[in-house]
């Protein structure tokens, strides 16, 4: 199964040396590595071009200036060539080298496996766990899984949302689910996310989070679970953004708004699951979920 190694990056040059090397030194063949750079400084893309030149086997395609994560990630899992797309953000790298490998073999062993969640550590969560047998999960995390690529396609790529930023994964997995299809966590298949404070903007991620949120619950919940969805979700979000830091006071409300805005737009795309896959998916986040953390770790 040929692998492509998938690289969104924005204006963090330094962070994406680290996370190529990761790559290169993953011992499972056959591989290609990808860098689709959206920077939005001249400078940081004239880096990524002579960190990429670095390693050989690295392909930097230009990208589009400020193009969303989304998009960008929509756009190299359409590309035909390979059969296994993973996943890695910019400033994030695998702990060892042989995490793809690993990965690799549930896909083989498992017709009906769609993605791999891999076990994320960070700042906040820095100690690693031994590894132990896959187990089933509701959603991946975007800096670090493994997408099957002709699965992803027949369940419609990522979704057209509203923001840059926020909800993707967690639309996809759902639509996976809805077709039968399984994601499985691989506990103690080691990525690190840095979580690097370069480019990152707070008050627009949590609006644009805020905005995706409420638009996937809109086009996935059925009848009568949006009713619901909505109205606490969106109570949930406000709530989290006052909390949180002074950029996100009014980031979550803010999000409200262009939820609403945005809805005429959005209200053909309506395309809700069955109402099994929607409780039993959001039953099992309630039942593992721990308390909401910000960035740093720290619960609201």
């Amino acid at each position: 199964m040929v692998v492509r190694i998938g690289i969104v990056t924005m204006n963090r040059p330094e962070d994406l040396r680290k996370c190529l090397a990761s790559c290169v030194s993953q011992t499972y063949k056959p591989k290609e590595i990808v860098v689709c750079d959206n920077s939005t400084d001249v400078q940081a893309r004239r880096m990524n071009v002579e960190v990429a030149a670095e390693f050989p086997d690295v392909r930097i395609d230009g990208g589009e200036a400020g193009r969303s994560l989304i998009e960008a990630r929509a756009a190299m899992m359409a590309e035909p060539g390979y059969d296994l797309f993973c996943c890695v953000d910019d400033d994030a790298w695998f702990s060892g080298c042989d995490e793809i490998a690993r990965a690799v073999g549930e896909f083989i062993k498992t017709s009906a496996l769609a993605g791999i969640a891999f076990d994320i550590l960070s700042p906040d969560r820095p100690e690693p766990v031994e590894r132990q047998p896959g187990r089933p999960a509701m959603s991946f995390v975007g800096c670090g899984h493994m997408l099957r690529r002709e699965m992803v396609l027949a369940a419609g790529n990522y979704a057209d949302l509203p923001g840059p930023y926020g909800s993707e994964e967690r639309d996809l997995c759902l639509r996976f689910l809805d077709r039968g299809w399984e994601v499985r966590f691989l506990p103690g298949v080691h990525v690190w996310h840095d979580k690097s404070s370069v480019g990152r903007d707070w008050g627009r991620q949590h609006r644009s989070g805020t905005l995706n949120d409420l638009m996937f619950g809109f086009l996935r919940a059925p009848m009568p679970d949006v009713l619901y969805y909505l109205p606490g979700k969106a109570f949930n979000l406000v709530r989290w953004g006052w909390k949180g830091r002074k950029e996100e006071r009014w980031a979550g409300l803010l999000g409200v708004v262009d939820f609403v805005r945005c809805l005429p737009r959005y209200i053909q795309k309506r395309s809700p699951v069955s109402c099994r896959t929607f409780r039993a998916f959001f039953e099992s986040g309630r039942r593992s979920a721990e308390k909401p953390r910000d960035w740093e770790g720290n619960e609201r």
